[in-house]
């Protein structure tokens, strides 16, 4: 695929990444060709450090579990060449423009065709800036409608978000707590809290729960005490996360306990349980989450012990999810029969009734977003009883 002239913005960002060497952490794993010495190369940005780690080492573990799994079975065969896959992965922090840094290495640099990642708005958006204009498949897990849309045909989301699975949580608790009627919430100022707030409060009021605080701290904030003695002042049964990361929702919930909250906790973003458990401890009790994955299912654990000893196992927790979306990329390749972005994304729209390790992968989104690129799939409920992290239901999504 040839991509296109890079802007002088580009190109000043290139020799910028040059000269520091990438301030994103960078590692590669190389597949060391196939038996035609050809090597696919898979991109992977994601948070591997700071507040987002929760998310982001996931990602990157789930993409080397399923590349060790192809190449160990031989590598994918493409035009009659056998190809080993070979992951390139860049740490953005979970900031924006470290996310479009990344992006600009993986496609000038790099000459990478497919993405993986990055999570979150402001990274995805930036990326979407040269993935779109120069061809290159991206597999994301941003909250923000703007994702995705008829304009952006080689972005696909590969994580349902609050508006595909929201309502199911939200009905959850309440048949749960029915006494339950007053909710707060507390999302990050930017643009996923903004947006997995708006979802997730509609899902509440859709069954008469009452909104009585709407706050939007900045991301990274360590001291919630001054926004959530505003809050508590309104008598919350339930503090809802918009879009929080792991390790800062383990914060607030130690420091909402200390000022006396007794009620629950729920969340309207990705999960990553083990950190907010390894965080908040028993301060979490309550807590219920959308899991996306059974952790605790034969099909995945099987995975796990085959192909997740090198990592650690607090960060194996979604991993399986990001597992399934490489498999999914592979298989549409495969079908395929070509690495040529534009056909591989057709084949991929295409693609119904993949079974992945949480159950059967759809894609819908045209009444959502203008085009089928959303991956929904079975509902996964999680709830802290006892101090451990426990799947309570399973819902299936029409």
């Amino acid at each position: 695929m040839k991509k296109k002239f890079m802007s002088l913005l580009v190109l000043v960002s290139l020799i910028g990444l040059i000269l520091i060497g990438c301030s994103s952490n960078s590692s590669t794993s190389d597949g060391g060709g196939g038996k035609d010495g050809e090597v696919l190369k898979i991109g992977v940005i994601g948070p591997f450090s700071g507040g987002g780690a929760g998310w982001g080492l996931p990602l990157q573990y789930g993409v080397e579990m399923a590349v060790k799994e192809l190449n160990e079975n031989g590598g994918i065969e493409i035009g009659g060449k056998t190809y080993q896959a070979e992951v390139i992965a860049y740490d953005d922090q979970y900031i924006g423009d470290e996310s479009v840094s990344a992006a600009n290495r993986l496609v000038f640099e790099d000459n990478v065709d497919f993405i993986i990642g990055t999570i979150g708005s402001a990274g995805v958006l930036g990326m979407q800036t040269i993935t779109e204009k120069n061809d290159v498949l991206i597999l994301t897990n941003s909250y923000g409608t703007e994702a995705l849309s008829p304009e952006k045909p080689f972005s696909f989301r590969v994580m349902p978000t609050n508006l595909e699975w929201g309502a199911e949580v939200v009905g959850y608790i309440a048949e749960q707590n029915p006494k339950a009627k007053k909710v707060a919430f507390l999302s990050p100022n930017d643009e996923s809290g903004w947006q997995v707030q708006k979802n997730a409060e509609e899902d509440f009021l859709e069954l008469d729960f009452e909104i009585v605080a709407n706050e939007f701290p900045e991301r990274n904030t360590q001291d919630y005490n001054p926004i959530l003695t505003k809050v508590l002042n309104t008598k919350p049964d339930i503090i809802a996360f918009g879009g929080t990361s792991p390790g800062e929702m383990g914060v607030a919930m130690n420091q909402a306990r200390a000022l006396g909250f007794e009620g629950i906790f729920t969340a309207f973003g990705g999960p990553a349980i083990q950190e907010v458990l390894n965080i908040a401890g028993d301060n979490a009790e309550g807590f219920v989450y959308y899991a996306q994955t059974d952790f605790e299912s034969p099909e995945v654990q099987e995975v796990i012990e085959k192909y997740g000893k090198d990592y650690k196992k607090e960060y194996l927790e979604i991993a399986p999810d990001w597992f399934d979306a490489t498999k999914l990329l592979f298989a549409a390749m495969k079908e395929t029969d070509s690495f040529d972005t534009a056909k591989v994304a057709e084949t991929l729209r295409g693609m119904d009734g993949f079974e992945g390790l949480a159950g059967e992968m759809k894609w819908t989104g045209e009444e959502d977003y203008g085009i089928n690129q959303q991956i929904t799939k079975p509902v996964v409920v999680g709830e802290v009883k006892d101090g451990k992290a426990v799947i309570v239901d399973v819902r299936d999504v029409d």
